[in-house]
């Protein structure tokens, strides 16, 4: 048993000390300050205005769109869009 206690200790021990790397996800909750109130910001609660936060996706696409430009390649739009227009063809003829 002593054994088996000295590997679960060795394990674990590793595991605690290891840096874990932050997630996407866990360095935007962690992106504003913490006196903001999460609830707040995802209802948009228009209190917060005077503290001139950033939407960080909204960073993060705008920057992927201008790299994407300069590389020349296709950019889809984000935000609103208007309906694709509709092209009008010949249709198949049945046989």
């Amino acid at each position: 048993m002593s054994k088996l206690q000295k590997i679960r200790a060795q394990l674990f021990k590793n595991l605690e000390t290891s840096p874990m790397l932050k997630s996407k996800r866990e360095s935007l909750l962690t992106y504003y300050p913490p006196d903001v109130s999460v609830v707040k910001l995802a209802a948009q609660d228009p209190s917060l205005k005077p503290l001139k936060l950033r939407d960080v996706w909204f960073d993060i696409k705008r920057d992927r769109e201008i790299m994407l430009e300069a590389r020349k390649k296709n950019v889809l739009a984000f935000g609103p869009q208007a309906a694709p227009a509709k092209k009008e063809g010949k249709k198949k003829k049945r046989k």
